[in-house]
């Protein structure tokens, strides 16, 4: 089967009742999402990419113009694709270029499944139908009041392992973190799990400071508290640290991820399919992970990748962050149903995930871009 033709829609849903922050990043104000469609013999598959003009770009004149030349029969003919669009940008570094191949191949894993008539997380592999989730939320630019109101309400929607920033002023005010981090615990009580996420703030030192700070807190990991490819760092934490360490969020290649599990510088691993370019380098890291013996959480479209986490050997949590995974599931006329903090996967074949047409229409910019085969590469990569 060939791919027919493709659309993108541009879509900004309503932004966030506040603006969030963690140590790093933001203001973020509002989620927009690219929903990609491919049309494939009558199968439509779908992926998610980035609002921008370059995203755009990139799909229209350099993946898909690619795309155009193979027949996706399969599991082996998606990865064959995967791994020439790879080589293909292999001059041009990562970032973006990675985000928008996720696209495409999450959209081509859709389409296989559904002509396979299977859901993705058994096509994958997977032998469970439910996953437990956690929530991350309370971010840094909420004061203490708001933080602990905002986490009691995530706990109230049924998550029992819940996830804060901190980072205070890009990790300057630790006396502060510390200070929220136990008021958390009391205000939530001792049943429910909590871990905290850095952002890469703090350098080892700081971060492992922080850590006996709170090793009295019964934390379950300590995520990304310092630059995600300082793997030495990493090894010292893990070897050091009274708290798990998590990390690998923000790494981009199979190897990257061979390299910090062969120092054993994380408890917890932390894939990302969008950073790394899809579900098929995904479905590489999973078994790194497990061969490392390692366990795995994912997050950012969860609705979506639940699917990988069900799938991944070692397998542990799907992340739903707040209010991002809200804003997209808004968009979802059929998604997974999150039940008491655990996802029940959907038995439909493909992904699971269907965006609502008459929503995606409301809250687009525009036509949606049409591309169909006869366009060239314009994207040349030296």
């Amino acid at each position: 089967m060939k791919i027919e033709s493709a659309l993108i829609h541009s879509v900004f849903p309503p932004p966030f009742k506040d603006p969030v922050s963690d140590s790093t990043l933001g203001p973020f104000a509002d989620f927009p999402v690219s929903i990609l469609e491919l049309n494939c013999a009558g199968i439509v598959g779908y992926g998610v990419l980035p609002v921008s003009e370059m995203a755009h770009n990139l799909a229209k004149d350099l993946f898909l113009p690619l795309l155009w030349q193979y027949e996706i029969e399969d599991v082996p003919s998606i990865e064959r694709f995967w791994d020439l669009a790879w080589k293909r940008i292999r001059n041009m570094g990562t970032g973006i270029t990675l985000h928008v191949l996720n696209a495409i191949d999450l959209a081509l894993w859709d389409i296989v499944a559904k002509k396979a008539n299977q859901p993705l997380f058994q096509l994958l592999g997977a032998k469970r139908e439910r996953i437990a989730g956690y929530a991350t939320n309370g971010w840094v630019n909420f004061d203490l009041p708001k933080l602990i109101a905002t986490l009691e309400d995530t706990v109230a929607r049924g998550f029992r392992i819940i996830k804060m920033k901190v980072g205070v002023d890009q990790g300057t005010r630790m006396d502060e973190d510390v200070r929220r981090v136990k008021a958390v615990r009391k205000a939530l009580g001792e049943e429910i799990g909590m871990a905290v996420d850095a952002n890469q703030c703090w350098t080892a030192e700081d971060a492992l400071r922080f850590a006996h700070h709170i090793a009295d807190q019964n934390i379950l990991w300590f995520e990304e508290p310092i630059s995600a490819r300082d793997f030495f760092g990493y090894q010292q934490l893990v070897e050091k640290s009274p708290i798990p360490i998590a990390a690998g969020e923000t790494l981009c290649e199979p190897d990257e991820y061979v390299t910090i599990l062969k120092l054993r510088g994380v408890s917890i691993v932390q894939p990302f399919a969008c950073i790394l370019g899809g579900v098929t380098p995904f479905r590489r890291v999973a078994q790194i992970a497990a061969d490392a013996g390692i366990r795995l959480t994912t997050g950012g479209f969860s609705p979506l990748t639940c699917n990988l986490v069900a799938a991944a050997p070692t397998g542990y949590l799907t992340e739903y962050p707040i209010p991002m995974a809200d804003t997209f599931s808004s968009l979802l006329q059929r998604a997974p149903k999150i039940v008491n903090g655990e996802f029940h996967l959907l038995q439909v074949p493909g992904h699971g995930v269907l965006p609502d047409p008459d929503v995606v229409k409301r809250y687009s910019r525009g036509s949606p871009v049409r591309i169909e085969p006869g366009t060239l590469a314009t994207i040349q990569v030296f």
